[in-house]
């Protein structure tokens, strides 16, 4: 009997033992997978970088001769002090390299890599417009993109809804403390003045209205795309640098004092053709007091201001405009009202910049180019300059003084974006290949997979240095809990 006894102690001894060691085995393999997907990210980082680079450098080589476009010529530093978006700057667009999502394969690793533009974004910041009744009217902006931003989803954010998460957005920016203890540590105070600038658009999550929700992507109960309102507003679009001292390289007369200018004019119906609304009078600091920059930076950043200045910046439409190529349908609709500006506009833009880019006359006929689908990849038309809206036939409809607003709140180049990566190794024991018929058939297997997964986002603003392009990390690595889905125009049935 004794012996049965002991022979039973040393089966369970040994079972626990076999299960424990077999436990530390996968957690150790779990370790290494994560160590290995770290190292696959930052690899996948480095790609990006060079790729931003090089799009940029690519810019400059297709500028004319002596003609400036904002990222190149002989003085690096001279798109600082361009300014404007009419032309003179390198052009970002879908149809740009680092625009598409692409996949690869590194160590094993698979990986998704997706970058989002922050200038295709509504900068909030502009809620804190020294002028109220302007602060009031980007307040109104920021509602009708909020409410746009789900809008045929089970998720949809009612009007009223979006009204009360916008002003209580300002409030949460316009907030005193009395004292450094209840501060926030993500909000970055101005001195001597009392704006508060948040330093990530999640900061808000500490407002009532704000739910996790709100800030990822993910598909409600019938399989529709539901955005992150991270994909629609920013606080990063509009950088200066700390070593600078907040000051830009925009005109005396300061462009926010200009947008303030044109805006009054037309409300007040005043004739404002033949004016520059970079040159009307008005302060460099939107916010108060005399510095251009703003206080505060993010991540590991060099940058100062989550959203730096709006009026000392680089050039006249700095933090208020978006990129017209790639701004979402709910951000180009949510800047005007409908009896200010008609949606049906916005709907010829996007409509514009999906059609097929004609060749020149003479130029050689090009031969088709299929992706991995079989469906034929074309070249899609872009703005190459806001002057291009002309080009639109409802662009004619709209008045001279509308047609100047749209002008102040477009662009067509980007300086800030979004990297989001997102490595997966399987660990599915099935031995057969899944082989896809489309894209959106090859996201939703992606989906349902079984593996480690990891998605981090680093966020970094391109800019002039001293002898070429370079890359300042406002986040430098960031891991979210969600792999973001790229905002199409027209998206296809099955997604």
């Amino acid at each position: 009997m004794l012996s049965v006894l002991v022979l039973f102690v040393v089966i369970t001894l040994s079972i626990q033992i076999g299960i424990g060691t077999m436990t530390d085995a996968r957690v150790a393999r779990n370790d290494l997978g994560l160590a290995a997907m770290d190292d696959a990210i930052e690899s996948a980082l480095l790609e990006v970088s060079v790729q931003l680079q090089d799009d940029a450098a690519g810019g400059e080589e297709e500028a004319e001769p002596g003609m400036d476009m904002g990222l190149g010529g002989d003085d690096p530093t001279a798109a600082l002090e361009a300014g404007g978006g009419q032309g003179s700057e390198a052009v970002d667009s879908k149809e740009d390299e680092w625009a598409r999502p692409q996949r690869t394969e590194i160590n094993g690793m698979e990986l998704r890599i997706f970058i989002q533009d922050e200038d295709s974004k509504y900068n909030v910041l502009n809620l804190l417009h020294e002028d109220e009744e302007l602060a009031e009217a980007n307040t109104g902006r920021v509602a009708r993109i909020i409410d746009l931003a789900r809008e045929g989803t089970d998720w949809d954010i009612k009007e009223q809804d979006a009204d009360s998460m916008a002003q209580q957005m300002r409030e949460h920016m316009l907030q005193l403390y009395s004292s450094g203890v209840e501060e926030p540590e993500l909000l970055s105070t101005i001195p001597d003045n009392d704006r508060r600038l948040p330093m990530t658009l999640r900061e808000f999550l500490q407002i009532e209205d704000f739910k996790p929700h709100h800030f990822r992507d993910f598909r409600d109960r019938d399989g529709n795309i539901v955005h992150s309102l991270g994909s629609f507003l920013t606080v990063w679009s509009c950088l200066t640098d700390g070593e600078s001292g907040g000051g830009g390289g925009a005109s005396s007369d300061g462009a926010a004092g200009g947008l303030g200018a044109l805006e009054n004019e037309i409300q007040g119906g005043g004739d404002i053709q033949g004016q520059d609304p970079s040159k009307s009078a008005g302060t460099s600091n939107p916010f108060g007091g005399d510095d251009g920059g703003l206080g505060g930076g993010a991540g590991d950043s060099d940058a100062t201001g989550a959203g730096g200045s709006l009026g000392g910046t680089d050039s006249p439409t700095t933090g208020f405009a978006v990129n017209i190529n790639t701004a979402p349908a709910a951000v180009l609709k949510g800047l005007f009202d409908d009896r200010e500006i008609s949606s049906s506009f916005w709907d010829d833009v996007i409509e514009y910049r999906n059609l097929r880019e004609e060749p020149e006359d003479g130029a050689e006929e090009i031969e088709p180019v299929y992706d991995e689908y079989g469906n034929e990849v074309f070249q899609r038309q872009i703005f190459d300059s806001v002057e291009e809206l002309q080009e639109i036939p409802s662009w004619g409809d709209l008045s001279t003084e509308e047609q100047e607003l749209v002008r102040m709140y477009v662009t067509t180049t980007s300086n800030v974006f979004s990297i989001f990566v997102t490595a997966r190794r399987s660990t599915s024991n099935r031995d057969d290949v899944f082989m896809a018929t489309s894209a959106a058939e090859r996201d939703r297997e992606e989906e349902m997979a079984a593996g480690l997964r990891k998605t981090v986002r680093a966020v970094v603003w391109r800019r002039p240095g001293e002898s070429d392009v370079e890359l300042t990390p406002i986040i430098r690595w960031e891991v979210v809990n969600f792999s973001p889905y790229e905002i199409q125009d027209f998206p296809e049935e099955d997604r």
